[in-house]
């Protein structure tokens, strides 16, 4: 009666074979630890569960609604999630929010293709010295880190110099387009010689 109970009240997903639920929160998908499903358990139960009980309700909740990780992955590809809608980059065409395309982050404001920024330019054309091929790269790279695209292009970004060039400005204008808790920071030593640091990368748009 409590799973019934708790798919009335929630519309969630299990990510492939890592039993990690995920509800739905109008906008995108929101991971629930395992700790909170069984808070939830005691929390609603009546009289009170033995933790055996609590263990297999969340248990059972995790074993329910499993989408495989390329459903998560294919029906992400490529689109852009805003506050108010997400964008299909392949067609240029606004849709509404919908649990059936799984974003596990959503972006800090809403989508609106006539704003401009007098500030963001200048400072472009300050970095890059108004060279439009350097100009057309980086902008190239940052529409690639917020697009949800897979990695074809198989390139990274690494800016080089001596400071004060817009080096570190670039870089937290492009947190900030992120969103905090949308990108990650792995060192890339790290990620050669330590594998688990690579999961700190799952649901993230990019690593800096």
């Amino acid at each position: 009666d409590l799973i019934r109970f708790f798919r009335q009240e929630n519309q969630f997903k299990v990510l492939g074979d890592s039993r990690q639920c995920y509800i739905w929160d109008k906008t995108h998908y929101i991971q629930i630890e395992k700790a909170s499903l069984e808070a939830y358990a005691r929390e609603h139960f009546d009289p009170k569960p033995s933790m055996e009980v609590v263990r297999e309700f969340r248990q059972r909740v995790e074993i329910s609604n499993i989408s495989p990780v390329e459903w998560w992955e294919s029906t992400t590809e490529r689109k852009i999630n805003f506050q108010n809608g997400y964008l299909d980059i392949d067609t240029m065409e606004f849709l509404p929010h919908d649990p059936e395309v799984a974003f596990r982050y959503v972006l800090p404001y809403a989508y609106d293709p006539a704003a401009k920024s007098r500030t963001f330019e200048k400072m472009l054309r300050l970095i890059t010295g108004d060279d439009a091929d350097t100009r057309a790269v980086l902008e190239e790279f940052l529409g690639y880190c917020l697009s949800n695209d897979d990695c074809w292009a198989q390139k990274a970004l690494v800016m080089t110099g001596d400071g004060s060039n817009g080096k570190s400005t670039l870089l937290d204008a492009l947190k900030e387009l992120a969103g905090e808790g949308n990108y990650s920071s792995v060192d890339m030593k790290d990620l050669s010689e330590k594998e688990y640091s690579r999961a700190l990368l799952d649901k993230k748009l990019f690593n800096i």
